[in-house]
């Protein structure tokens, strides 16, 4: 007599994870956003982007006259801006793919008065964000 064995354990082990490489190598899911940003708004130019889910990779492109900053903590950790840890885009369409895993990511503009925007498109796994541990450390926040 032939035993057959209990498959349904089996195929219930697998799911997305930050470490499973098949979350990353599948298509990902779309997602988009934008906005204005003025320097000197009460949020001190500085706007705070949490995505839905884990990202696999997230362009920003900047859609203003004025230089735009993207970084992985916020300013008020001053040592993300005495650190140099942000990418500058320079004004009228300058861009930066970022293929990184995150959950959570930085857009500012300093002190200008003029307005200027941006446009980010990304691609989500099927990471649930609370999955995501906190991004810290050297070249993030100190």
């Amino acid at each position: 007599m032939a035993v057959t064995p209990d498959t349904s354990e089996q195929f219930n082990r697998y799911q997305a994870g930050l470490r499973n490489v098949g979350s990353y190598q599948v298509a990902a899911d779309p997602w988009l956003t934008g906005s204005d940003i003025v320097g000197t708004d009460a949020n001190n130019g500085e706007i705070s982007i949490s995505f839905p889910r884990v990202t696999k990779s997230f362009t920003v492109i900047n859609t203003g006259s004025q230089a735009l900053n993207i970084h992985f903590a916020s300013r008020a950790n001053e040592q993300v801006i005495a650190g140099n840890h942000y990418i500058t885009l320079p004004g009228t369409s300058g861009s930066w793919t970022f293929d990184v895993k995150c959950t959570q990511v930085y857009i500012s503009s300093f002190g200008s008065s003029d307005i200027s925007g941006f446009q980010l498109a990304a691609e989500l796994t099927g990471i649930a964000s609370d999955k995501m541990y906190t991004l810290a450390g050297s070249g993030i926040d100190s």
